[in-house]
């Protein structure tokens, strides 16, 4: 937005959005779907995989967003649904567990 000299409200105007729902995008309040991730992106003149590449996720950088839904929707599935289609697709759990982290239990303390 600095590089391109644009506001908030430019931004909302861009996308038919509110000013204040740019405001919260931009701090966080709210998440964003990947519709609106591709949206904001084509405003912003921002390619998707440059604004989601994150260290570790560098395998990213290279997928269409088709592919990124795809992933986004492996991550909202409960772990038996996720390795039942992490099977299905023969996808090796090597890299499965790289791009689909799985949250461990934390240990009681006694």
């Amino acid at each position: 937005m600095k590089r391109l000299k644009l506001t908030q409200r430019d931004i909302a105007n861009l996308l038919t959005w509110s000013q204040s729902r740019v405001a919260k995008v931009l701090t966080g309040r709210v998440g964003l779907s990947l519709d609106d991730l591709g949206a904001l992106c084509f405003a912003l003149n921002l390619s998707m995989t440059e604004v989601v590449r994150d260290h570790g996720m560098e395998f990213c950088a290279e997928m269409t967003p088709t592919e990124l839904r795809a992933l986004e929707t492996l991550r909202a599935m409960s772990p038996v649904e996720r390795d039942a289609m992490i099977t299905v697709m023969g996808v090796s759990m090597p890299n499965a567990r790289r791009a689909l982290p799985v949250k461990t239990k934390q240990r009681k303390r006694a």
